[in-house]
């Protein structure tokens, strides 16, 4: 089914932008073929065609605004890469992690983080953000509006570095077996 997929969307993207919208793919002769001769149905439903692209990174580019989907080229993969390596191997952010320590309330926390630059957040270690998950759990008791948006600002940021951390976790479990 991948080979198919994957021809129908070559052919369909030479034809016009990158990627190709679910409904275009739905409709080509050679998919729809391919779910009446083998599957018995018609084509998914678009929920489905997501979840297909979205469970194959390593093949597929997937848009959610545009529904679209392309195969993933080389060099996207490569950059990819390459990213995750910086991740990996940034450097702890001393200034970081000892502003959070020195951080009295939830709302100094809450500040610190939200005036911090999100690659510094992702190299924290995972104790650090599952410490800063709990501390920004809860609401401040202040209900000022700038509290309130720097609460909220450090909570998505927060979240927004678990994979990051977790890369780097993954790092330091993988690198004293590396040479096995």
């Amino acid at each position: 089914m991948d080979e198919v997929v994957k021809t129908a969307v070559e052919t369909l993207a030479a034809e016009s932008s990158n990627f190709v919208e679910i409904s275009k793919i739905k409709g080509d002769a050679k998919v729809r073929s391919y779910f009446r001769r083998v599957l018995f149905k018609p084509p998914w439903e678009d929920a489905t065609w997501v979840m297909y692209f979205q469970s194959r990174p390593t093949m597929w580019e997937f848009d959610e605004k545009i529904m679209g989907a392309k195969v993933k080229s080389d060099l996207a993969t490569q950059i990819e890469e390459a990213a995750r390596l910086k991740r990996r191997k940034a450097a702890f952010p001393e200034a970081l992690y000892t502003a959070v320590l020195r951080a009295g309330t939830p709302v100094e926390t809450s500040a610190v983080i939200a005036n911090s630059k999100d690659s510094e957040i992702a190299a924290l270690p995972m104790d650090a953000i599952e410490a800063l998950i709990g501390s920004l759990g809860n609401l401040p008791e202040s209900v000022d509006p700038p509290t309130l948006q720097k609460h909220a600002e450090a909570s998505v940021k927060v979240i927004t570095a678990v994979p990051g951390s977790l890369e780097k976790k993954a790092l330091a479990f993988t690198a004293p077996h590396a040479n096995l």
